[in-house]
């Protein structure tokens, strides 16, 4: 893959929505990929005029695209609408290299409608992509090789991290980097409504604690001190930080069932696909 150390493989995005525009955007920034390589279909054509600005093939639909000039297609349409898409195209991309970041679609269900040995990797990213901070967990079909895989983990790796795991273990994961981000801007949310009874203007608020939890977080990322040992470190006895974490402590199963709530939903999601 040396053309001009960008990708030699044409991809097509399919759905150009939050996920999809944040993982293409950043393929072109990043220039992983050459705007001529790349296809977009999305029904919203309006979203899609400065990607054919670009040099960026795009279209309302796959169909208008000719097939066989590309290599893989990256699924980012939400898991009700699979069985519409296979019901139109799989005869068409069965022999591609697949790239899904639906929830809760495992590679099975996904070869299940196209063929058995069909190339899928099942994908995890998030919203963080479209700043190049997205943590993002693969899980590949035995039939992927190893040169789609480096492509593949290119494109996750130009959006931030990509961390290979087994395919077992995604749910769980995805709740970890697919949801927490939500969860972190509720906590971050609760802490200002809290700030603003106490006198402090929520856009202060909102300052101090998005910089201190940045700041956190590049801490342990850096240093590899556990949260927990950080937190002693933080806390003092008696202090006023001790007080707090012990609420934490308290409620810590408010906490595990934030998590368990939405693994039982991916689950869910896998099952019945709604």
């Amino acid at each position: 893959m040396n053309r001009d150390n960008t990708s030699q493989y044409k991809l097509a995005c399919v759905g150009y929505g939050a996920m999809g525009s944040a993982i293409v955007d950043m393929l072109l920034s990043s220039k992983f990929i050459a705007p001529d390589y790349l296809y977009v279909a999305d029904p919203h054509t309006e979203r899609l005029s400065k990607l054919a600005e670009q040099g960026v093939h795009t279209a309302s639909s796959l169909s208008e695209f000719a097939l066989d000039e590309i290599d893989a297609l990256l699924l980012a349409i939400k898991p009700q609408g699979f069985e519409s898409f296979f019901k139109d195209f799989a005869k068409a991309i069965q022999d591609k290299l697949i790239i899904s970041i639906a929830a809760g679609k495992s590679i099975a269900s996904i070869q299940g409608a196209l063929k058995q040995d069909a190339k899928v990797a099942r994908v995890m990213p998030n919203l963080l992509a479209s700043i190049a901070e997205a943590a993002s967990v693969i899980a590949y079909a035995t039939s992927v090789s190893d040169e789609e895989k480096s492509f593949i983990e290119g494109i996750f790796s130009a959006t931030g991290s990509a961390t290979v795991i087994d395919e077992s273990k995604m749910d769980a994961a995805s709740v970890l980097n697919g949801c927490s981000p939500a969860f972190f801007a509720s906590i971050i949310d609760g802490f200002t409504v809290k700030a603003v009874q106490l006198g402090i203007p929520a856009k202060t608020a909102r300052l101090l604690l998005l910089q201190t939890m940045q700041g956190t977080a590049e801490l342990l990322l850096s240093s590899g001190v556990h949260p927990k040992e950080f937190c002693e470190k933080v806390c003092s006895p008696a202090g006023t930080t001790i007080e707090g974490v012990e609420v934490i402590n308290h409620n810590v199963a408010v906490i595990e069932e934030i998590v368990a709530a939405s693994y039982r939903r991916s689950k869910e999601l896998a099952q019945t696909g709604e």
